[in-house]
């Protein structure tokens, strides 16, 4: 089964985690940065995380660096309301930091088939 960290402060994380368990995903969700990367220091075999990148604190694209130096073989998506990081997303993916992107708003579907693609 693919494990998968959704990274969101927002109550939508929640909507994506019963989705993805309902689609056969095993889920677990962070709600900051630091947390996420505490999930990811106690669970090995997660191979997607799902994140936004407003977070607080830390934010989701110091994550993402951080996702690479440390555990470069996890697939990392962002899932943004910020829609003025567009042609950043695009940079990122090109050069592999992320490995896809989605705007919000967003269908549901759309996140169970990046991750159907990308297993």
């Amino acid at each position: 089964m693919v494990k998968v960290l959704i990274v969101d402060e927002e109550p939508v994380s929640e909507v994506y985690a019963e989705f993805l368990d309902f689609k056969g995903y095993e889920v677990l969700t962070a709600s900051t940065a630091s947390e996420a990367l505490k999930v990811l220091g106690q669970n090995q075999d997660i191979t997607q995380v799902i994140t936004e990148l407003r977070l607080p604190g830390i934010h989701g694209a110091d994550l993402i660096h951080t996702i690479r130096k440390n555990y470069s073989l996890v697939k990392v998506f962002v899932c943004t309301a910020d829609h003025s990081c567009a042609i950043d997303l695009k940079r990122r993916k090109s050069v592999g930091l992320i490995t896809g992107y989605i705007l919000k708003p967003h269908r549901l579907q759309e996140l169970s088939d990046y991750l159907d693609h990308n297993k």
